[in-house]
C-alpha cells in the first residue's frame, strides 16, 4: 500500500490509497509505516483542517496483505498489527476532521481505515466486508471502531454475512451519505469539505474528545460534563466576541474557503 498526499490545497489534504508491490491496495509492511508517518505529518501542521482519504475507482483498501503472511508463515507481525491498531486510534482523535471516500470494495482493515473516519462517503456501487471469520480470524482491531458506528448486532451480523452493499451499510451506521452515480461522488466529498472548512479546528478536537470521555457515563452524569463544558465556553470572551461578529454577519476568524488546486483530485 502506498499513499499519495495531494498537500498544495495547504488546508485540505487528499490522499489516494494505491497499491504497493500487489495488485490491489493491501495493508503490508510498509503501509503501516507510510500510513503512521503521514498521520504525524497531519498532527504536526499547522494548516491541514480537513483529512481525505480516498482509493482509487473499484477498490478502496482490501485489508491485510494475505499473500505475505502465507509465504512467511509464524513470522512475528504483533509489531505491524498494533501500530495499524495505533493508527485507527489516532484518526479518531485527530483535530482534523477526516472524510473516507470509497468508490469501491472496502474490505477487512481497509473497511477499518474507512470506521475510524468522521464522515464515510460512497458510491452506491461501493460494497464492505470483513472476510476474517471465513479464514479463520477475528476482526479483532475492527471491531473497536466499528463499534462506535453501529450497534453490536450490526457489526455481528456484518462479520458473519461476508460482504454488504453501501445503502445497507448506511443502514447499518458504517456509511454516512451513499452517492447514486460515481460521477456525482466529487460534488458530494467537495460539499463535506466545505462544511468541514467552516468548523473550528479546537471545537471539532472538542467533540471528539467529548465523546470519548462519554464513552461508560451514564446519561445524568453525561449531561453533567456537557453543562459544565458548556458554561466553561460561554465563559470565555474571545468565543463570545466571535459570535457576536457572526451574528452581525462579519465572517468567523476559521472560515476558509476551498479551492480544489488545477490539476489535482
Amino acid at each position: 500500500m502506498r499513499l499519495d498526499c495531494d498537500r498544495t490545497g495547504d488546508t485540505v489534504w487528499r490522499v489516494c490509497i494505491e497499491p504497493g508491490d500487489a495488485d490491489q491496495a493491501v495493508i503490508d509492511r510498509d503501509g503501516v509505516i507510510v500510513l503512521a508517518g503521514l498521520l504525524d505529518d497531519v498532527e504536526a501542521s499547522g494548516e491541514c483542517r480537513v483529512l481525505v482519504l480516498e482509493g482509487q475507482e473499484g477498490s478502496f483498501c482490501q485489508g491485510m496483505d494475505l499473500s505475505y503472511l502465507a509465504a512467511h508463515p509464524g513470522e512475528d507481525v504483533s509489531g505491524e498489527t498494533h501500530e495499524y491498531a495505533r493508527c485507527l486510534d489516532r484518526m479518531r482523535r485527530l483535530r482534523q476532521v477526516v472524510i473516507a471516500v470509497v468508490d469501491g470494495s472496502a474490505n477487512g482493515g481497509g473497511l477499518g481505515l474507512a470506521a475510524a473516519a468522521d464522515v464515510v462517503v460512497a458510491t452506491a456501487r461501493s460494497t464492505f466486508g470483513l472476510p476474517e471469520v471465513v479464514l479463520g480470524l477475528v476482526p479483532a482491531i475492527v471491531l473497536p471502531v466499528l463499534l462506535e458506528r453501529m450497534t453490536s448486532h450490526h457489526a455481528r451480523l456484518l462479520a458473519l454475512s461476508g460482504s454488504v452493499e453501501a445503502t445497507k451499510a448506511a443502514e447499518m451506521g458504517l456509511v454516512d451519505y451513499v452517492v447514486a452515480e460515481p460521477e456525482r461522488l466529487e460534488r458530494k466529498v467537495r460539499a463535506v469539505i466545505k462544511h468541514g472548512l467552516r468548523c473550528n479546528p479546537i471545537s471539532v478536537a472538542g467533540v471528539k474528545k467529548l465523546s470519548d470521555d462519554l464513552d461508560g457515563l451514564s446519561r445524568t452524569a453525561g449531561l453533567e460534563r456537557g453543562a459544565d463544558l458548556t458554561a466553561e465556553l460561554i465563559a470565555d470572551s474571545n468565543r463570545l466576541a466571535d459570535i457576536e461578529g457572526f451574528l452581525k454577519g462579519e465572517p468567523l476568524p476559521w472560515f476558509d474557503r476551498y479551492r480544489p488546486p488545477k490539476g489535482g483530485r
